[in-house]
């Protein structure tokens, strides 16, 4: 009975950090089916925009971590357009009858959402509405791995980021 206990408590508190992690940054992914280009390659629709999601909501919330303490931000995503294009994979040469993603200069991501960062009181402190685009993307240094599909979706949002709280930063 004792083991038991224990094992609750652990995992309320591993409940706990959970939520107290995901309550710094908040995203709202806004009528997703109306995103110009979450399109996959070699799943479902529905499951390929959920990894999407889940992933950019990761990466922004590693991000507000750098916030200080009691600053919540908050996103409401409009519109998603990934890097590149659906193409079937013929148009680029390759046999087989997978679509492809085609990563070219005039494909770029865009991101367009409104934010708000709010201090422990849910005040608002800062607000504003971003058409983020990443105009010469394939350009650029980033620290994201070649193999990581959305690298250059979240360069976009990191710098986004850090040039947009860069006063907020410890």
């Amino acid at each position: 009975m004792g083991l038991k206990m224990l094992t609750i408590g652990v995992l309320a508190g591993v409940v706990s950090t959970l939520n107290q992690a995901s309550e710094r940054v908040e995203i709202n992914w806004h009528q997703p089916e109306t995103y110009s280009d979450v399109k996959p390659t070699h799943q479902s629709r529905q499951k390929f925009r959920d990894q999407v999601f889940k992933r950019l909501t990761t990466h922004v919330n590693t991000l507000g971590e750098s916030l200080p303490e009691g600053l919540s931000l908050k996103l409401n995503v409009t519109n998603l357009d990934l890097a590149g294009r659906v193409v079937p994979a013929s148009f680029a040469g390759l046999r087989g009858g997978s679509d492809i993603r085609l990563i070219k200069r005039v494909d770029i991501p865009r991101m367009v959402f409104s934010y708000q960062l709010s201090d422990d009181k849910k005040q608002s402190i800062k607000d504003g509405h971003v058409d983020l685009k990443a105009l010469g993307f394939l350009d650029r240094q980033h620290g994201y791995f070649d193999t990581d599909t959305l690298k250059y979706e979240k360069d976009m949002l990191k710098r986004w980021f850090d040039s947009e709280f860069e006063s907020f930063k410890g």
